[in-house]
């Protein structure tokens, strides 16, 4: 009941966002790798090197420290199987990954909050390769399986293994 009332109120808001002609925020993840600036949005498959970037990703996935993700009834109802496996922060990390060395920290700068899922992937990613990503706008800093949150000059880290 309280997912039927959920989604009639979801629509609801989005009629009246198209009545007056309001869109959503497109999600975008920006990564500078070399002095050259490399734009990814969700699914993103126009970088010369996606298919490598999809492999990487896929190797990423196969998760052998065990399952990281939440299963979310409502959420697997809402949206496609596997959409939130190609966000474009996934996408631009592993353009990091593959064009830097072991170790190098990868800054990723991204226009709208990370999800749940993005956030797990980040902390593993960090442990599996031995390296930092920095995810803005919270500056999200993940190092070896810890994320530390800098907001406002202050910084909140926690160890959620």
């Amino acid at each position: 009941m309280l997912n039927l009332l959920n989604m009639l109120q979801n629509r609801w808001v989005k009629s009246i966002m198209e009545s007056q002609r309001l869109s959503k925020t497109v999600g975008l993840t920006m990564i500078d790798i070399k002095g050259k600036t490399f734009k990814f949005i969700d699914e993103d498959r126009s970088h010369e090197l996606g298919h490598l970037i999809y492999d990487v990703l896929d190797i990423i996935l196969k998760n052998p420290y065990g399952t990281l993700f939440k299963f979310k009834p409502v959420d697997f109802l809402k949206r496609k199987s596997k959409s939130a496996d190609w966000h474009c922060v996934r996408l631009a990390v592993c353009i990091g990954l593959i064009s830097t060395s072991i170790g190098t920290p990868v800054l990723v700068r991204k226009n709208v909050r990370i999800c749940e899922d993005c956030h797990d992937v980040m902390k593993k990613i960090s442990l599996m390769e031995l390296t930092t990503q920095i995810v803005t706008p919270f500056f999200q800093e993940y190092e070896q399986f810890s994320c530390k949150k800098h907001m406002n000059g202050a910084v909140r880290s926690w160890n959620d293994s």
